[in-house]
């Protein structure tokens, strides 16, 4: 056997470790019959590389992902990706309208080699919202407010209190009772998002007293 360069070979070609090309076999004659050869023309495809599973997370206001840099291993970027529901998405993804599931990234091989795929798990967390920052001035005769429907926006519920005291277990501002400033409001987030608040400050003036009435002779 000669290899496509012309140097001897073994008879025995291992794919990815020996050249493809034409590989000729000689059989030589006795004289005065000539010489007897034949060739093998070796074709080899490279076996597709879909990377190996993984799992991530994403927050629900993250720019847009690469999907493939998300996998294990170094995939070919030839392949096509599937969303959790089965359809075909583009390779970028869009986190603020993506589902939670599991993505399946295949590459087609060239026969004889076999398609490769590996699969995604990701988890889209939502941001929370705290709603924004609200003032609100009242008056110590003023009736009782509620601190959630003083925030800006549309906050989430389920959120948390704490004001200039610590902690606050009501939401309820009753002037004269509760104390004046700053009441922040906090909803916790699974990361990678991250927590929001936004704060209510309560300014309390005092109702003037003008004395009462009285006649005078």
């Amino acid at each position: 056997w000669t290899s496509p360069s012309g140097m001897p070979a073994t008879g025995i070609f291992t794919p990815g470790a020996d050249a493809p090309g034409s590989y000729t076999y000689t059989v030589n004659g006795p004289a005065p019959c000539p010489n007897s050869s034949a060739t093998v023309n070796v074709a080899v495809n490279a076996a597709p590389n879909a990377g190996s599973n993984a799992n991530a997370s994403l927050c629900s206001t993250a720019p847009p992902v690469t999907l493939t840099t998300l996998l294990n291993g170094t995939p070919d970027q030839n392949g096509t990706w599937t969303d959790p529901s089965g359809n075909a998405i583009p390779g970028i993804l869009n986190p603020t309208s993506a589902l939670s599931g599991a993505y399946t990234y295949s590459i087609v091989g060239i026969a004889p080699c076999v398609s490769a795929s590996a699969t995604l798990n990701l988890t889209v967390n939502q941001q929370p919202n705290a709603g924004t920052i609200a003032t609100v001035n009242l008056c110590n005769a003023s009736p009782a407010i509620d601190l959630f429907q003083s925030l800006g926006g549309t906050p989430d519920a389920g959120g948390t209190w704490s004001g200039p005291n610590g902690p606050v277990a009501s939401t309820t501002f009753t002037p004269g009772t509760s104390t004046p400033g700053a009441y922040t409001y906090t909803i916790a987030a699974s990361a990678p998002c991250v927590n929001s608040t936004a704060t209510v400050t309560v300014n309390v003036s005092a109702q003037p007293n003008a004395g009462t009435s009285a006649p005078l002779n």
